[in-house]
């Protein structure tokens, strides 16, 4: 960069006769600066350590090199605060577009902080600074997509601003950040738009989708966009052999994540890529095991129901759901919930005979024994054991009711419930969602009670309860059918040990993945 060429340049020159006190190390930086030697004074930056001496402006100043030499911005919310007043030293000067950068670095690290208000303050003024700043412009729309409807409404106005994609297709990073906020926002498409719009556009980044960041939103994007879709291999627009590239290029590098590789074993996605990603993949976490994801029980345990869950033509991968449910009971060190998706899916592949040897001890254990709380899925277990025991299973014996549940007022006591309704010796699990009018799954053993006696019980639970509609109450033929339906209502339910739902349409403050802090 040219020193005649850089704005900053009049500003240090203004400081020059400023009267305020400026410290040797001060001085040394913006003499640095004056020069236009940008990356010189940020390394002279990284020497000093401390503020003393020049006090609000020397970090000010910092904040302006290190915006100028292209370096990542200021990750202490204190330096960031240091430095937005430091603006208003005496005889400090700055152009327009470094103040609106160091006002949004405030403010993504209020954000961060979970500081709403002054977050979108920051960021207000940061575009009225300089209205290029696409950092500013993508902190406002993520305040706001959590701010109920019209919040939602004014960042989607907010991402599409023409700033917004101008910034995508000049900068790769503006793009991975737009498309992430999308991702979050459930906006697969158009998180696909940007990228393709900042690959094919800027011939700067012939091989951008080669970026591992880039590359991972971009197969997310399109995941997403699959499951979406009533026939994916003709209603997405995506070039699939293109996608089963770059997925195999992610796989073989190690270069997914959770959520990723979720969305790949979701029927769709299985359907319109076919059994060899899910092969290549499961190959890897196989022999990653020990320092990929580890430790990761609900991700191994949501990968084997995905794996188990048919595609439209009632297609499933039984042997790779083996292997997710395996590593989850690994983890989880023989936990109830994994043994159970275990113990189903060995049944489902003709193998009930290496069920006892992942049971162990279990199904001596007295199933009338008092059980706490954390004991809910081990009292199931021990229910369901003496149930596939005696073969009431194939019998039709356990009947899964499905309903809704009238004038339940706080959801505060839904765990509560759940665990009195199983104290019951003829429930096996009984699971309420968290809505206004709730749904509600109960498993019930028909030999111990009968549909009419569920509504005396859900009484003695709660007293708040006015009446239960029942939508279904169909009899469980099969092991697996009794798991899977277990599963769905664990997936489903509020209680203590409910697996997090991967597709869930929640989001918060900290679901969107935290930006760089680098120069807009």
């Amino acid at each position: 960069m040219q020193s005649g060429a850089n704005p900053c340049i009049a500003a240090t020159e203004a400081r020059q006769t400023s009267g305020f006190s400026r410290s040797p190390q001060y001085v040394s930086i913006e003499q640095l600066a004056r020069q236009g030697r940008f990356a010189d004074a940020y390394t002279r930056l990284q020497q000093v350590k401390s503020t003393t001496g020049g006090g609000a402006a020397l970090v000010a100043l910092s904040a302006v090199v290190t915006a100028e030499s292209g370096h990542h911005l200021l990750q202490s919310l204190e330096d960031a605060r240091a430095a937005a007043k430091g603006f208003a030293a005496p005889g400090f000067s700055a152009t327009a577009r470094e103040r609106s950068i160091v006002v949004s670095n405030l403010g993504v690290l209020l954000q961060q902080n979970g500081e709403k208000g002054p977050a979108l303050d920051k960021y207000k003024q940061a575009i009225a600074l300089d209205n290029t700043n696409w950092r500013a412009h993508l902190g406002y729309a993520q305040m706001m997509a959590v701010d109920g409807f019209e919040g939602r409404a004014l960042a989607e106005k907010e991402l599409s601003e023409p700033e917004m994609i101008s910034a995508a297709r000049s900068d790769l990073d503006a793009a991975d950040e737009i498309a992430s906020t999308y991702l979050v926002l459930h906006m697969p498409k158009q998180a696909q738009q940007i990228i393709q719009s900042a690959t094919r556009s800027n011939p700067a980044y012939p091989a951008s989708l080669q970026r591992s960041s880039t590359r991972r939103l971009y197969i997310k994007a399109c995941l997403q966009i699959i499951e979406s879709s009533t026939n994916p291999k003709t209603n997405t627009n995506i070039d699939l052999a293109q996608l089963s590239s770059l997925i195999s290029q992610a796989i073989a590098a190690k270069d997914f994540d959770m959520s990723l590789a979720l969305s790949l074993a979701a029927p769709a996605c299985r359907k319109a890529l076919g059994p060899e990603l899910i092969q290549e993949m499961m190959k890897v976490l196989a022999a990653s095991r020990d320092h990929m994801f580890t430790g990761q029980v609900d991700f191994y345990q949501s990968l084997g129901y995905a794996l188990e869950s048919p595609d439209i033509d009632g297609s499933i991968d039984a042997v790779s759901a083996e292997q997710a449910y395996r590593t989850a009971l690994m983890w989880s060190q023989g936990a109830p919930r994994e043994t159970i998706s275990l113990m189903g899916n060995l049944h489902l592949q003709g193998k009930p005979l290496e069920i006892p040897a992942i049971i162990g001890t279990k199904s001596s254990a007295d199933s009338t024994a008092k059980k706490t709380y954390k004991d809910r899925l081990e009292r199931t277990l021990e229910r369901v054991l003496r149930l596939i025991a005696t073969g009431e299973i194939e019998k039709g014996r356990v009947h899964a009711w499905q309903g809704v549940l009238k004038n339940l007022k706080c959801g505060c006591r839904i765990s509560v419930i759940e665990y009195k309704l199983e104290s019951n010796e003829g429930i096996l699990l009984a699971r309420i969602e968290d809505k206004k009018e709730p749904g509600a799954t109960v498993i019930y053993d028909t030999g111990k009670i009968d549909a009419q006696g569920l509504m005396p019980l859900f009484k003695g639970a709660t007293k708040e309860l006015e009446a239960m509609e029942t939508r279904d109450d169909q009899p469980i033929t099969s092991v697996h059918q009794l798991v899977r339906v277990l599963q769905k209502a664990e997936r489903e339910g509020k209680g203590g040990t409910n697996a997090s739902n991967a597709n869930a349409y929640t989001f918060n403050y900290w679901s969107f993945a935290h930006p760089s802090l680098q120069l807009p």
